[in-house]
């Protein structure tokens, strides 16, 4: 009990020291008589208590203004606010006078410490804080914010279009009212007014846009295509939804005569189903002949028969064509089929071709079935067929030679050929420090590591063999060229593979 009531004591201690600090906020830092001031008794500053007598006039010095002034039983005569002081008319005899401000507190009780005299002028140096005045602004305005469904719609608010984000569009406004529009693609638009009358509180308005669209299924035959008032839907069939009212759809496809169908397109929520007419073909005729003839005949990668022939019904547009016969180059071309009319095409076909050769060593010369044709590189002419292709480097260069057959159909025209040394600097690395390698049973190179070792060998296919610890063997039969120079064997893979290339 004597903590509790210590812990009170304590509470109430502080609370009263609170409640002197707020009591001085106003003090009287000094109360004099000034002598020779005749304020109080001059005739247009004096004034007369409710005795008759003439009042003294205490001149109150401060910067603030709202003071109020209690003399208590004897009251106050007359207070005047002046520039930078207060006078305070008093009666005769007062004895103590109290000092109250509605935000700077109150000095109660002062007591004077000299006697108060009539007709005499006093003076009071008023010590107290600043009065702050907070001037908060009138607020006229507010936001309007639109909740709009569809999220694409738009809106214009008194004619200005407002950017709309996810569905969302803002603007702050003056209190008044204001004009809206809210609009989208296949949705009926919707108009209203709103207004904003609390200044306090954001306006929200939520616009649902009534649907002005169709579900839609459309099919057709023949894999042709969907228009729908001028825009490609889909082929074959399309479902979707489209805006309601006088719609045209189309069927349309290369070659063919389209159709269209225009029908009225209701609102609604349930599934509509159209059929399209299948678009009509539209012909023409191709007479093709060949020399020689009997040749292949084939028009966008189908066969038609052979030349000469006649296609009385080939649809109009431009097709590939191509002619094509044993021992002679393809004759292709791109034609164009008209309505009605006939396409005369004369296909000539060779039996020769031009290809061009290029060698790495252009002073090489070249053979062609034995027979000699000159230098290695360059364009020659050449008949439709398998024929020996053979280059011979000079002597002197140290290349191997080079022997071929190859089938010259005109599907390639320039023919790459590279000369290989005969012989080739080849790497060898192992993840196996100690390692060795075989080559063809004969020739071994120790002491591997990821440190290429590398030795000169023959151009052409030679078998590898790795060992490790005279117990693990790694084989593989690999080309020693140019380009494949650099071999890895890899215990921890069991696997014979191909470095990053090395350049010698």
């Amino acid at each position: 009990m004597d903590d509790v009531m210590r812990k009170i004591n304590i509470t109430i201690v502080g609370l009263l020291c609170c409640l002197s600090m707020m009591a001085q906020t106003i003090s009287v830092s000094s109360f004099i008589l000034l002598d020779t001031d005749l304020t109080a008794n001059t005739s247009g500053t004096m004034e007369q208590d409710q005795n008759g007598e003439t009042a003294a006039l205490i001149k109150v010095v401060t910067t603030q203004t709202g003071f109020t002034f209690d003399g208590g039983a004897l009251g106050i005569v007359k207070t005047v606010q002046k520039p930078s002081e207060i006078w305070v008319y008093v009666p005769r005899g007062l004895k103590k006078i109290t000092i109250s401000h509605s935000q700077l507190g109150m000095l109660r009780d002062y007591y004077f410490n000299i006697p108060i005299e009539s007709a005499r002028t006093y003076e009071m140096v008023l010590v107290s804080g600043k009065v702050q005045t907070i001037v908060k602004p009138t607020r006229n305005s507010q936001y309007i914010v639109f909740q709009l469904t569809p999220s694409n719609a738009v809106v214009e608010l008194d004619g200005e279009l407002l950017e709309t984000i996810n569905g969302v569009a803002s603007k702050m406004k003056n209190i008044g009212t204001y004009n809206y529009r809210v609009q989208a693609p296949n949705y009926f638009l919707e108009a209203g007014s709103v207004t904003i009358d609390d200044p306090t509180k954001k306006k929200i308005v939520d616009i649902s846009l009534k649907p002005n669209f169709a579900h839609v299924t459309i099919d057709v035959d023949n894999n042709a295509e969907i228009w729908v008032s001028g825009d490609k839907k889909g082929v074959g069939t399309w479902t979707g939804d489209i805006g309601a009212g006088i719609i045209e759809f189309e069927a349309r496809k290369q070659g063919h005569q389209k159709t269209s169908l225009t029908q009225e397109i209701k609102a609604s929520s349930e599934m509509q189903y159209i059929r399209l007419q299948t678009p009509t073909p539209i012909y023409g005729e191709l007479n093709i002949s060949s020399n020689p003839l009997m040749a292949d005949v084939i028009i966008d990668g189908q066969p038609y028969g052979q030349t000469p022939i006649i296609i009385p019904e080939l649809l109009i547009g431009k097709h590939d064509l191509v002619v094509k016969r044993q021992g002679y180059g393809d004759f292709k071309s791109e034609i164009e089929i008209e309505e009605n009319k006939v396409c005369e095409i004369e296909a000539i076909l060779k039996n020769f071709i031009s290809i061009n050769i290029k060698c790495n060593q252009p002073d090489a010369y070249l053979y062609i079935d034995g027979n000699p044709v000159g230098n290695a590189s360059g364009t020659k002419q050449i008949e439709i067929g398998i024929h020996r292709i053979e280059v011979k480097p000079r002597p002197s260069d140290n290349l191997l030679e080079y022997d071929r057959y190859i089938d010259f159909n005109g599907s390639t025209d320039i023919f790459e050929i590279n000369l290989e040394p005969e012989y080739v600097d080849v790497s060898f690395t192992s993840d196996k420090f100690g390692a060795y390698v075989v080559i063809d049973e004969q020739v071994a190179i120790r002491n591997l590591s990821m440190t290429p070792l590398k030795s000169r060998f023959k151009t052409g296919t030679h078998e590898l063999r790795f060992s490790y610890g005279g117990k693990k063997n790694i084989k593989k039969q690999v080309e020693f060229n140019s380009s494949q120079n650099a071999f890895h064997g890899s215990f921890k893979k069991h696997e014979v593979y191909l470095r990053k290339k090395e350049t010698y």
